[in-house]
């Protein structure tokens, strides 16, 4: 009895003092808690009288930390990316720039010379430029010298594959030269000249080379001026053979820098060092001036949609997200000029400079702030309706496999389930054994719900300062002819059928005649809006990988139909089995290519900074996402959590404390509990 009584005592009091000590302790935290962290949005608005939360843009630093000066810039994605910087150092992130690691050198007080001139073909192959050398990665991690450049590279290059590429040599008088061994040895392939009249005479007349724009391995086009007239070389085998065409007095002087970027086979700009752009809707037969735009800097497009033209020392930013039909302009003060800048999603770019200056833009609630940050428009959210399409296609898949496992298919449980995570228990089929439904959209900034645009929309984000609204299937201005699809090229294909109409075959019918029905309907639907979504948000950061995404599309695509077709066909349960496990197979492979084309990956965690936007605000809802939203990882009720919740300092100490006072209650009382 004593001992029942003492072990009750004992519990007693083991109680009061954990209490008495976690609240001392907790109170002391609570003192002692440090300000929030710039980047975090601050609920210091009110939600709007219609219930959507306000979004803007924002470039935000992700600093180097260390006085190098940086040169060029290059992300294969929203994440990964290199940087080519002075005293021969290459820079790599994987995280967004939180964290930046030296490849190549990394000593500021190196006599290296700089590197500059980033090319990648993807995240594995990539060039850049030291001196009169050639660097080359295949892996995306170790660089090694593979050849020279006569000139020290100081014009524009391109590759079209790992061992083909393009280089301009020489200054007055140019040639276009090529590689087929990866840049380890060049030949010549076409001049800059052609016979013009000057003032009532035939000259023969040279012309000065400029910039390579490749819009896929087979086209491409290279750019230069003479006799005040724009010269432009053309190639639609690779670049075995050049055609050289000749606009006349469309160039104000003889320019010795500017740019391109084509967006497709036909479309495509040329900026002049006077700010004129110049525009194309024909592959370069014509061309017209775009009006009332100066666009004074390299030109960049993220998909066909959405472009950027950023640089020097004023930082003037125009933008377009219609095409390039209209632009706007804005001038951004960084804290030192722009060297370079690159453009991996519609949402997401980055910006270097001098003394290690890395900017990050993206998309935040109207009042996130953050030290040295600046505001700016918000871009149009990347809203592919193919991934939702493709989200209930699963759905209807996995109440498909029950439907057919029920009627006595030889489906095992498991047998079907996609390598993905399974379908929400609402979806009605059994756990373990549901087709993954995909988030609807994993376009979001980096774990933020970005508000969905409609299906026929590109217009800006909602915000005062964007000045922008354009639909993206509007028709363009005709001064400039500009299509806002993206080119014929990428909307349209002659063996491309969606059509999956005629009767299911009796098994089918008599087992499952609604779900078929209903599935069928869901991938027509799919097949109908691919063309469309090719043409609008195809990946043109990596221009080249981007144009080989749609083709692989359009084929797995028409494999998937196919497998519907024969899956609809199946004489008995024993080939409907057979066929719908092809189904999941060709369902996947198309999943793929969506995610990797449209450069939609999964967002970033917190990063500590304030990146993702939403990650600072414990249980605040941004938006209630629809079903086609371009939500991604972010709760429709609720702000993403904290990565960094359960690795709080002070509340480990606490559990430390808490742990030590019931460790000596116990022994002092000798508990055996």
């Amino acid at each position: 009895m004593k001992m029942k009584a003492r072990r009750l005592i004992g519990m007693w009091m083991l109680c009061m003092v954990v209490y008495a000590v976690s609240a001392a302790v907790l109170c002391d935290a609570q003192r002692t808690r440090p300000a929030r962290k710039s980047g975090t949005a601050l609920p210091t608005k009110p939600t709007p009288a219609d219930g959507q939360i306000r979004y803007k843009g924002i470039f935000e630093p992700v600093n180097y930390p260390d006085d190098l000066d940086l040169h060029s810039v290059f992300f294969a994605s929203e994440n990964e990316g290199w940087i080519a910087a002075a005293h021969g150092t290459i820079l790599h992130t994987s995280d967004g720039g939180k964290n930046w690691q030296p490849q190549v050198g990394g000593d500021p007080a190196s006599a290296e010379a700089a590197v500059g001139n980033l090319y990648f073909l993807d995240r594995r192959h990539g060039w850049a430029v030291q001196s009169h050398n050639l660097l080359h990665t295949s892996d995306g991690q170790h660089w090694t010298r593979t050849g020279a450049f006569p000139n020290g590279g100081q014009v524009d290059y391109a590759f079209t594959s790992d061992s083909t590429g393009f280089y301009i040599v020489g200054f007055a008088e140019s040639t276009l030269q090529r590689t087929t061994d990866g840049g380890k040895t060049w030949k010549p392939v076409a001049n800059c000249a052609a016979k013009m009249q000057i003032q009532g005479l035939m000259k023969n007349v040279g012309c000065h080379l400029a910039t390579i724009a490749f819009p896929t391995a087979n086209v491409g086009y290279v750019f230069g001026v003479g006799a005040d007239s724009l010269f432009a070389l053309k190639t639609t085998d690779g670049g075995a053979t050049w055609a050289v065409s000749v606009v006349p007095d469309m160039v104000p002087g003889n320019e010795t820098r500017f740019n391109s970027f084509f967006s497709d086979e036909k479309h495509g700009f040329v900026a002049l060092h006077d700010g004129k752009l110049l525009v194309t809707t024909d592959g370069g037969q014509s061309w017209n001036a775009v009006a009332g735009v100066r666009v004074l800097a390299p030109i960049r497009f993220a998909d066909p949609q959405v472009g950027w033209s950023l640089g020097g020392y004023y930082s003037d930013w125009s933008f377009t997200a219609d095409g390039g039909a209209n632009w706007n302009t804005r001038n951004l003060r960084f804290p030192t000029a722009v060297t370079g800048f690159s453009f991996p999603k519609r949402d997401v770019g980055y910006v270097v400079g001098n003394h290690g200056m890395v900017y990050r833009y993206h998309i935040v609630p109207e009042d996130y702030k953050v030290a040295n940050g600046i505001d700016a428009p918000a871009m149009p959210g990347s809203n592919v309706a193919l991934n939702s399409q493709l989200q209930r296609i699963k759905t209807d898949v996995a109440a498909l496999q029950v439907k057919l496992g029920a009627a006595g298919g030889s489906m095992s449980a498991g047998a079907l389930t996609s390598s993905a995570a399974s379908t929400s228990a609402s979806s009605g089929t059994a756990a373990g054994t549901a087709i993954s439904a995909q988030p609807a959209d994993n376009s979001a900034t980096a774990g933020m719900a970005i508000p969905a645009q409609p299906a026929d929309s590109a217009g800006m984000a909602s915000s005062s300062d964007t000045g922008m609204g354009m639909a993206a299937g509007a028709a363009t201005p005709t001064d400039t002819g500009v299509s806002a699809s993206g080119g014929d090229a990428f909307t349209q294909d002659a063996a491309f059928t969606p059509d999956t109409s005629g009767p299911p075959s009796p098994v089918i019918q008599s087992c499952c005649a609604a779900d078929i029905g209903k599935l069928q309907g869901e991938v027509n639907s799919f097949m109908q809006q691919v063309p469309a979504a090719s043409g609008q948000f195809r990946n043109l950061n990596l221009v080249i990988a981007g144009a080989r995404m749609v083709s692989d599309l359009f084929t797995k695509a028409k494999g998937f139909k196919d497998a519907f077709v024969n899956l609809k066909k199946s004489p008995n349960m024993q080939s409907a089995s057979a066929a719908l496990q092809d189904l999941v197979s060709k369902l996947d492979g198309v999943g793929q290519t969506l995610s990797s084309g449209f450069q939609n990956p999964p967002p970033l965690p917190d990063l500590g900074g304030g990146f993702s936007g939403a990650a600072g605000v414990a249980g605040q809802a941004f938006s209630a996402t629809p079903s086609d939203s371009s939500a991604a990882g972010a709760s429709a009720t609720g702000a993403a959590p904290d990565a960094s919740a359960n690795n709080d300092p002070k509340k480990t100490a606490t559990q430390d404390k808490v742990k030590e006072v019931q460790d000596k209650i116990k022994k002092k009382l000798k508990l055996p509990f």
